[in-house]
């Protein structure tokens, strides 16, 4: 699965749990479901790098906010991270630079959130797994008579991911998730990837499929 080379723009960690998520559902094209746990941790290893640097920012910016950490200690922070390599958590633990107790809830909420994200990506790999074959239908359906077998193996599992997304997953706007599959078709498909996808995403918003707007 290859990936183009694009001005690097800044992505939400959904937008990097969508990403993985493709992936994976690439690679399980050559292995059995049993494996979606093993090839989703290999996978992870890399891509929650950067999710992983993310939300040590969103903790530290909140350790901000909340007097907890000043302007000082949060340079004294990322350097040690820089230098050493250690996560945040270590370095508030280990580096005693901000009070330990104060720290813990903060640090659960990032904690929680790479749980709540993680069940989000492997959501959609199950989903989709689990829902091919009705999901392939509503493809064929909004695909306007385009032969199924001609769509790319990368343009089929986004458009699959999205629509599980549309059909199952609350809180997300239409708008967003369909604004995501063009991303991520402009990232890893050809080069009409994404308008074929926007128009069977759209036509499938427009029609009695989905209550999402």
């Amino acid at each position: 699965m290859k990936q183009k080379t694009r001005n690097k723009t800044k992505k939400n960690i959904r937008s990097i749990m969508r990403e993985l998520a493709l992936k994976v559902l690439y690679s399980m094209e050559f292995h059995d479901e049993d494996k979606i746990e093993e090839i989703f941790d290999y996978q992870s290893q890399r891509d929650f790098e950067e999710y992983k640097k993310k939300t040590d920012r969103y903790v530290l910016s909140d350790l901000m906010k909340k007097n907890i950490v000043d302007k000082k200690s949060k340079d004294e922070i990322m350097e040690l991270q820089k230098k050493t390599g250690k996560c945040l958590l270590y370095i508030l633990r280990r580096k005693n630079l901000v009070d330990r107790e104060k720290t813990i809830a903060v640090m659960r909420k990032k904690d929680n959130k790479v749980i709540e994200n993680r069940l989000f990506a492997l959501e959609l790999i199950k989903g989709v797994i689990r829902e091919k074959d009705e999901i392939d239908s509503l493809v064929k359906e909004f695909s306007d008579n385009w032969q199924f077998d001609r769509i790319s193996v990368i343009d089929l599992h986004i458009l699959r991911m999205s629509i599980y997304e549309l059909l199952n997953i609350k809180g997300i706007p239409a708008s967003v998730t369909i604004d995501e599959a063009i991303e991520l078709a402009k990232q890893y498909g050809t080069d009409g990837s994404f308008r074929f996808i926007n128009g069977i995403l759209n036509s499938l918003r427009k029609s009695k499929a989905i209550e999402k707007f």
